[in-house]
């Protein structure tokens, strides 16, 4: 599996927690605070890119995301490899165009620590999670979150960049080594959304691997 495979893995899964009190008081907490208190749903297209432990570029693609507190998830990923991965809050779906192959995974089965369910979560993470304020560099607040059990992790920090709407960066550097970079825009807040937006149908010639248990 390549980087940017293991990265959208990882993307699967996740939740989060409230704000440690490292960070209370800042603008840095108050922007990320307002961000999973405000922003029940949230759209942005995106431009990532996959870097090594030398900063060399691995891979960069484009795409779209869809959140939806509690746990709803959508992004799809275009060039060079498109992939659909949707959370319907009960199951996960990762679709594979070029392979022609879909694996559906128990939502609880399917998480571990990754970008979409920080994101889409809703939950307590002060238990499991260090958040660090890393203050505002020019227009954007950052922050950092270290996961507390490391031998579980799938990722070793997650930053998130916030300006004075929503999320604009998120960056995150793996077990491996590798960095991952996500530049969001085009940002729409609370807005509604198709009601098939979390729902994932077969297509037609598409192989099912059914991890459910």
């Amino acid at each position: 599996m390549g980087v940017t495979g293991f990265f959208r893995k990882c993307i699967i899964a996740f939740a989060f927690v409230t704000f440690s009190s490292s960070v209370s008081g800042s603008v840095s907490s108050e922007r990320l605070e307002r961000f999973f208190e405000r922003d029940v749903t949230y759209f942005a297209e995106f431009h990532q890119v996959v870097l090594d432990e030398g900063l060399h570029l691995v891979e960069e693609t484009v795409g779209l995301m869809w959140l939806k507190r509690p746990n709803l998830f959508r992004w799809e990923y275009f060039e060079p490899f498109a992939q659909t991965i949707v959370s319907n809050g009960e199951t996960v779906w990762v679709y594979d165009q070029e392979l022609e192959q879909a694996t559906v995974r128990d939502y609880s089965d399917a998480v571990g620590e990754s970008a979409a369910q920080i994101l889409a979560g809703i939950d307590n993470l002060e238990q499991n999670y260090t958040i660090e304020d890393l203050g505002e560099q020019g227009a954007l607040a950052w922050v950092a979150i270290f996961p507390k059990n490391e031998e579980e992790s799938q990722f070793d920090s997650m930053r998130l960049a916030f300006d004075q709407d929503s999320l604009k960066n998120i960056e995150i550097l793996d077990v491996l080594g590798n960095t991952t970079r996500l530049k969001l825009y085009d940002v729409i807040l609370n807005s509604k959304f198709d009601a098939n937006t979390f729902q994932f149908e077969v297509p037609s010639g598409v192989d099912v691997i059914d991890a459910r248990e």
